[in-house]
């Protein structure tokens, strides 16, 4: 009896441009609300939930239907964390270079005092 080759299953069709409109008709509010919860900025809020809009978009597969506003939520929640981590650490570099930039004319001033 000749072995069949063996059955792959079925490549899902990405998401397309009608679901992802679908989904920011029914829940951007929402997102966008949640995002300036969390970065506290609309502008940012907006930003943020924009690119998770292109992501979903490019994802090779379509996960399953019931989750692609989970997935979105994620993407969304995921970008805003890397938002403020790129935030945080900016703010802790610029307070540095204050400091050192503070220090060195500390120094600057006490060895022009010490020179006179």
């Amino acid at each position: 009896m000749p072995k069949s080759a063996p059955k792959s299953e079925p490549k899902s069709a990405p998401i397309g441009l009608n679901e992802v409109e679908e989904l920011f008709r029914r829940h951007n509010r929402s997102l966008v609300q949640l995002l300036t919860t969390r970065l506290g900025s609309p502008q940012a809020a907006r930003e943020v939930a924009q690119e998770a809009y292109v992501r979903l978009l490019k994802l090779d597969e379509d996960r399953l239907v019931s989750y692609q506003r989970a997935y979105l939520f994620k993407v969304a929640q995921n970008l805003a964390t890397d938002r403020l981590r790129k935030r945080d650490k900016l703010q802790t570099s610029k307070r540095e270079t204050s400091k050192r930039e503070s220090k060195r004319g500390e120094q600057t001033r006490t060895s022009i005092i010490r020179k006179r």
